[in-house]
C-alpha cells in the first residue's frame, strides 16, 4: 500500500504548469503586438523600461545547467493554517530535469519516507531543519545529481492559478463522494466535533468546469471509502487538473489576453522568481524557441522497491532497526543514483 506513495504524491506535477504557463506567456507576448502593451503593463506592474531591461538581461543570461539539463527540486506542501503549530513538512518531493536541447521534461518522485543516513531523518523533514538549502544539498548528495533550483509550492497556489484562468474544464472519469473532507476554516486544535470538522463533497462523472476551490477539493480528497480514496487515485486526479491547466494556457483566447498575460507574469514574479528568476526563464524560452513544433512533453518516473521489483534500489527495512519507524532505505547506492540519472536524462 505504501509503495503507492512513490507513484503520485500531492502536487507532484504542479511545477510543470507553473513553468509552462510562464514560458507560454513569454512566447505569447509577441503575438498581439505593441498596441496591447498598456494592458499587459498595468496588470504586470511593470513599466516599458523595466520590462525592456528584464528582457535584455534575460537575452544575455547564461542558463544554469549541467550537460544540457536544468534540474529542479520541487518541494510540495499541503498545509492549512487551522491545523495548529505543525512544522512544515514537504510531503511531495520531485526531481525534474528539463532537456535544453529538446524541451523534454522528465520527472522522478521521491518517497517522503526515504531515509537520509547523514542527517538521520526522513527526507520530508529536511525542509523543516534547513529550508530549501539543506533540502537541496542533502538530496543532491543522496542522488549525485546537481540541483540548480528549488521551488516550494502549495496547493493553494494551484487554486489561485486556476481562478486566474477563469476555471478549467475537467472530465471526471469516476464519480465519488467524500463525507470526511476537512473544513479549511475550522481550527482542529480547539474543535473536536466531527460534524464541524468535516463536510461532504461529491463529484459526478463527466465534463465540468472547476474553480480553484473545487479543483482543490477534487485533488485533496482521500476519504471516499472506495478506489478513489487511494493515493494512486488522488495522484491521477492531480494529473487531470495539471493537464486541464496546461490545455487552458494553450488556448488562443488566453494567449491573446494582454491583461491576463500580465497577471500571469506578475503572479510568477511575485511567487517564484526568487528561486528561478524571470530573466533566466527568458533565457530558457529563447533556448527552446529554436526548436520547431516544440511541445512540452512530460514523462513521469518513480523509484522501484525491492523485493516487489527485483531491480529496486530501495526497500523497507525492519522497523525495529529504526526506532520502529516505517521507512524506505537505499539498498544499493550505485544502483540508486544510476536509476535516477538514467530516467531523468532519458530521451523520448
Amino acid at each position: 500500500m505504501e509503495r503507492k506513495r512513490l507513484v503520485f504524491k500531492s502536487l507532484i506535477l504542479t511545477l510543470f504548469f507553473l513553468l509552462i504557463f510562464f514560458l507560454i506567456t513569454l512566447f505569447g507576448l509577441g503575438i498581439w503586438g505593441f498596441f496591447q502593451w498598456h494592458s499587459f503593463s498595468k496588470a504586470a506592474g511593470v513599466s516599458l523600461p523595466e520590462f525592456k531591461n528584464i528582457v535584455q538581461t534575460g537575452l544575455s543570461t547564461n542558463i544554469t545547467q549541467t550537460d544540457g539539463h536544468k534540474n529542479i527540486l520541487l518541494l510540495g506542501t499541503d498545509s492549512l493554517k487551522t491545523r495548529g503549530d505543525i512544522p512544515p513538512l514537504t510531503d511531495s518531493l520531485m526531481l525534474i530535469s528539463l532537456n535544453l536541447q529538446s524541451g523534454q521534461i522528465n520527472t522522478l518522485s521521491l518517497p517522503r519516507d526515504l531515509w537520509n543516513a547523514k542527517y538521520q531523518t526522513r527526507i520530508n523533514a529536511l525542509y523543516t531543519y534547513g529550508q530549501e538549502t539543506l533540502a537541496a544539498e542533502a538530496i543532491a548528495d543522496m542522488t549525485d545529481l546537481p540541483i540548480h533550483h528549488v521551488l516550494v509550492l502549495s496547493m493553494e497556489q494551484v487554486a489561485e492559478m486556476i481562478d486566474l484562468l477563469g476555471g478549467v474544464e475537467i472530465t471526471v472519469p469516476v464519480a465519488f463522494k467524500d463525507e470526511q473532507f476537512p473544513r479549511e476554516e475550522v481550527d482542529v486544535t480547539v474543535e473536536h466535533d466531527p460534524a464541524k470538522l468535516y463536510k461532504t463533497i461529491e463529484f459526478k462523472a463527466g465534463k465540468q468546469i472547476m474553480s480553484g476551490q473545487t479543483a482543490l477539493e477534487y485533488m485533496r480528497s482521500r476519504k471516499s471509502g472506495d478506489d478513489e480514496g487511494t493515493d494512486i487515485a488522488r495522484g491521477s486526479r492531480q494529473q487531470l487538473v495539471m493537464e486541464a491547466v496546461i490545455a487552458k494556457l494553450k488556448q488562443r483566447s488566453i494567449l491573446l489576453n494582454a491583461r491576463l498575460m500580465g497577471q500571469l507574469f506578475a503572479y510568477y514574479k511575485n511567487n517564484f522568481a526568487k528561486n528561478l528568476s524571470v530573466e533566466e526563464l527568458i533565457a530558457v524560452a529563447c533556448q527552446l524557441s529554436q526548436f520547431e513544433n516544440l511541445k512540452f512533453e512530460i514523462k513521469n518516473y518513480s523509484l522501484e522497491v525491492f523485493p516487489d521489483q527485483p531491480e529496486g534500489a530501495i526497500y523497507h527495512p525492519n522497523p525495529k532497526l529504526y526506532q520502529n519507524q516505517w521507512l524506505y532505505v537505499i539498498k544499493n547506492q550505485a544502483d540508486f543514483t544510476n536509476f535516477i540519472k538514467n530516467k531523468l536524462y532519458a530521451k523520448q
